[in-house]
C-alpha cells in the first residue's frame, strides 16, 4: 500500500508551448460538481437531492502567480486554451518503508473569463491570476485516466465509469 505524503513539485503549461508558463506560484483545481434534482413528495420522510448522472456545474481552473507574466496576459485572451498541469506526488511503500514519487497530469481547456492585475507595491509581488472557464477536465495518475470531463461531447467517465454513456448512446 502507498501512502501519498504530499506535492512535491508541479509545473503549467498553455497550449502546445514546451516551455512551463512563468510566475505561476499554485492552482486551483477545478470543483466536480453534479447536477441535482429535488425529490420531495407525498409517502417520503423529507426531501432529497439527488445527482443526475453525466451532468456538471460550471468548472473553474485558477492560476495564482505571484507576478504578472507576459504569458499570463497573453492567455488573458477570451479564446480556447488548453493548460496542462504536470504534478509529482511523494508517497511512502508501507510495506517497504521506501519513497515513491507518482505522476499526476490534469488537461483543461477552456476560455480565460477572468484576468487578476493583482497590485502594484514596490518591492513585493504583485499576486496576479487568471481563471478559466472549463468545457473539458482530464486527470491521469501514472498514465491511466480516472476521471474525464468533456461538457460538448457528453463524456463523464468518473473512476473508468462513463456515466454519460447511456444518455449519449440513446440521443
Amino acid at each position: 500500500m502507498r501512502l501519498t505524503q504530499g506535492l512535491n513539485n508541479f509545473n503549467v503549461y498553455l497550449g502546445v508551448n514546451p516551455d512551463p508558463l512563468s510566475g505561476v506560484k499554485s492552482v486551483d483545481l477545478p470543483e466536480i460538481a453534479h447536477k441535482k434534482v429535488d425529490l420531495d413528495m407525498a409517502g417520503m420522510g423529507g426531501a432529497v437531492s439527488m445527482p443526475i448522472p453525466g451532468q456538471i456545474d460550471s468548472m473553474q481552473l485558477k492560476l495564482n502567480a505571484s507576478v504578472q507574466t507576459i504569458g499570463m496576459l497573453r492567455s488573458a485572451a477570451p479564446v480556447s486554451n488548453e493548460i496542462t498541469v504536470r504534478a509529482i506526488f511523494e508517497q511512502i511503500d508501507t510495506g517497504s518503508g521506501g519513497r515513491v514519487t507518482e505522476a499526476r497530469t490534469y488537461v483543461c481547456r477552456g476560455s480565460c473569463g477572468t484576468s487578476g492585475g493583482g497590485s502594484l507595491e514596490r518591492g513585493s509581488e504583485n499576486a496576479a491570476s487568471l481563471e478559466f472557464e472549463l468545457f473539458y477536465y482530464k486527470v491521469m495518475v501514472a498514465g491511466s485516466v480516472v476521471t474525464e470531463i468533456d461538457k460538448f461531447n457528453n463524456i463523464c467517465i468518473i473512476n473508468g465509469v462513463d456515466y454519460a454513456a447511456e444518455v449519449r448512446d440513446a440521443i
